[in-house]
């Protein structure tokens, strides 16, 4: 009988390893959520600020920027209170655009060399959930939305990572909030 028990499981476990492969999920496909409004609260911010077109120069300088300002929190021994914000001012392709990048701290966290040591501050957002690839992410629709609904975007985008693998990856789980004037 105990030789029957482990043949039994020996066979059920081959069984799963044969013909219980493993297959990729499918793919969604990229999109957004239904716009909510909500009242975000304010928290203290370790940032440093890029500024240029909107091209792939930006793209790559808010990369780079984001990995120093990890490393800046990481050597002051600040623990982020949450994954990282890029607070995105105008919204003007023809214009420079001006985008702070960092991570929600501690109220009471001390300067950091090199780092801007602000505020995210409270307000009204109009907030979407994104997945799917951050590169040619076309958010025109939601700023219609917006607007279709009596709402002034204020011209201060937060973009937060709550997944992120690379700029392509369909994987990426992105929070958009946009803030709307008083």
């Amino acid at each position: 009988m105990r030789h029957l028990t482990a043949f039994t499981i020996f066979a059920l476990l081959s069984a799963g390893l044969v013909f219980g492969q493993d297959t990729p999920a499918p793919r969604a496909k990229p999109g957004f959520s239904a716009l909510r409004y909500t009242q975000l609260k304010p928290c203290a911010f370790v940032y440093t600020t890029v500024r240029g077109a909107v091209d792939e120069k930006l793209g790559t300088a808010i990369r780079d920027r984001i990995d120093a300002v990890r490393t800046g929190i990481n050597s002051a021994e600040v623990p982020p209170i949450a994954g990282p914000v890029f607070v995105y001012h105008g919204s003007d392709p023809g214009k420079e655009m001006i985008v702070d990048i960092g991570f929600p701290v501690a109220d009471n966290t001390p300067a950091i060399p090199g780092m801007e040591v602000g505020r995210l501050e409270s307000g009204l957002a109009a907030t979407s959930i994104y997945t799917g690839p951050t590169t040619g992410m076309n958010l025109g629709h939601l700023y219609s939305e917006i607007e279709a609904a009596g709402h002034v975007p204020s011209g201060v985008m937060r973009v937060r990572n709550l997944y992120y693998e690379d700029d392509k990856s369909q994987n990426n789980i992105v929070m958009i909030e946009i803030l709307l004037q008083k």
